[in-house]
């Protein structure tokens, strides 16, 4: 069994993915190319490059995935930051959330902030 973790490199991500390693769990995060990967490396656990703008990177990186959490987002109060925000947390999950049913996903736990209103 595979889980699937967007939003690895953020802080509640990163200690999830620790939390599923220590659980024996097999593990891929899903980071978007040339993002810092510091919070994850040495970690034992399947990388794959996604983009929440992208749902064909986003289907072959949940690909065989029966689990996924949903961390990735936009976090910002700033008014110029409203369509990124728009991008990254509305469409950007509709995005994943397409891809994992079409792939299969049997779980899927998504995680929000006020960022999102």
């Amino acid at each position: 069994m595979t889980t699937a973790v967007t939003g690895a490199t953020g802080h509640l991500g990163a200690n999830l993915v620790r939390a599923l390693l220590d659980r024996g769990e097999r593990v891929r995060v899903l980071l978007r190319r040339g993002s810092s990967r510091k919070a994850v490396e040495g970690l034992a656990l399947e990388v794959a490059d996604a983009d929440l703008g992208d749902p064909a990177s986003l289907a072959a990186g949940l690909d065989g995935c029966d689990r996924l959490y949903h961390l990735a987002a936009l976090v910002s109060i700033v008014p110029k930051d409203r369509e990124r925000l728009f991008a990254t947390n509305v469409l950007g999950t509709r995005n994943v959330m397409a891809a994992a049913a079409r792939a299969g996903v049997k779980r899927v736990v998504h995680c929000s902030s006020i960022g999102a209103f």
